[in-house]
């Protein structure tokens, strides 16, 4: 399949994700360069079709527009806001909200400091924003100041004492209905055209089709891999079928698989259900968790999908946390999603 050329090279860029996950189509604007908008600018979507609003005061380094979404990347310390007067819900790849007003919805997208970022928008036509309030644009929440963890031995340790319990199981969730011929739980991708294809191509793009009838792409690599072995089971769809399906948050680590960090935080975490993080409090800790090479098993995860997760209560000692039976009682997706 021709997903598997250029891989290394595609899920390397992480913090451009979105630019990743586009395609610019023939006869569709595509805008490039540093632009500061002194006035409000419309940005219209042929899939279906709609017209949406960037702000006065946003600034962009490129946005490529394709038919049924847009992406956008955004420069350090940069800002950038689109507005929907239909109201609708304004779904991205990097868990952003939707802000809600009685005319209209908004999403306002503001890059750290440090970085850029580059975020893909598609519009939810059959969802109207109602709730929240629209004002003060919204950034990336920045990750609290942290102690980076013990690096010498002792405390918090392990031995003895009970194993964890398994993890609980969440309330099932209500799966939706499948399109048809196609099945929820299994992975999907673009037919790339033939001849040689950029690894920045959007048919190198994988998602997962949840039992919330949504697709979620993947963050990088490292992450596809806690979840599966291979691309054995790629399906590829037709762009008019992937269109139909709405973009929901990027798919997170398989609970127990590994530990991840943020490139801009000391703290190293566990990873448990639904994207819940909880931190290994300190170097001893991790070893009885994840062995003498623990610190082999961590991955960073960009500042960009910082808000993508939510944070658990912290792992102080061996009985709070199982690696084991983190993995073990997620083997899917739908079920770290709450489906059985």
């Amino acid at each position: 399949m021709n997903f598997r050329k250029g891989t290394v090279s595609f899920w390397r860029r992480v913090t451009a994700l979105a630019a990743i996950l586009s395609v610019a189509f023939a006869g569709l604007p595509a805008f490039a360069g540093i632009v500061n908008y002194n006035a409000d600018a419309d940005l219209t979507l042929t899939t279906p079709n709609i017209t949406l609003v960037i702000l006065s005061g946003s600034a962009a380094n490129t946005i490529t527009v394709n038919p049924s979404s847009f992406s956008v990347a955004v420069g350090a310390g940069d800002k950038f806001f689109v507005r929907s007067n239909d109201k609708y819900e304004l779904l991205n790849n990097s868990g952003i909200s939707t802000q809600c007003s009685g005319t209209y919805s908004q999403l306002d997208i503001e890059a750290p400091a440090g970085s850029g970022i580059t975020v893909t928008v598609e519009p939810n036509t059959s969802t109207l924003c109602s709730s929240g309030g629209v004002g003060t644009p919204t950034p990336t929440p920045a990750p609290a100041a942290a102690a980076a963890p013990a690096t010498s031995g002792g405390g918090g340790g392990g031995g003895g004492g009970s194993p964890p319990p398994p993890p609980s199981s969440p309330t099932p969730r209500q799966k939706a209905a499948p399109l048809p011929g196609l099945a929820l739980g299994t992975l999907l991708k673009l037919p790339c055209p033939s001849g040689t294809v950029d690894a920045n191509h959007s048919c190198k793009a994988v998602y997962y089709y949840g039992s919330d009838g949504k697709r979620r792409p993947f963050p990088n690599e490292k992450a596809y891999f806690t979840w599966y072995t291979d691309f054995a089971n790629v399906q590829e769809v037709s762009p008019a079928t992937l269109a139909q399906l709405p973009l929901a948050k990027p798919t997170t680590y398989r609970p127990g698989v590994r530990m991840v960090k943020f490139q801009t935080l000391n703290k190293v975490y566990a990873v448990t259900r639904d994207g819940t993080l909880r931190w290994v409090t300190s170097e001893a800790l991790a070893t009885t968790l994840y062995g003498s090479d623990w610190n082999k098993k961590i991955d960073d995860v960009s500042d960009a999908f910082y808000t993508n997760y939510a944070f658990g209560s912290d792992i102080a000692s061996a009985s709070d946390y199982s690696p084991a039976a983190e993995s073990d009682g997620t083997k899917t997706i739908d079920r770290d999603m709450g489906f059985e």
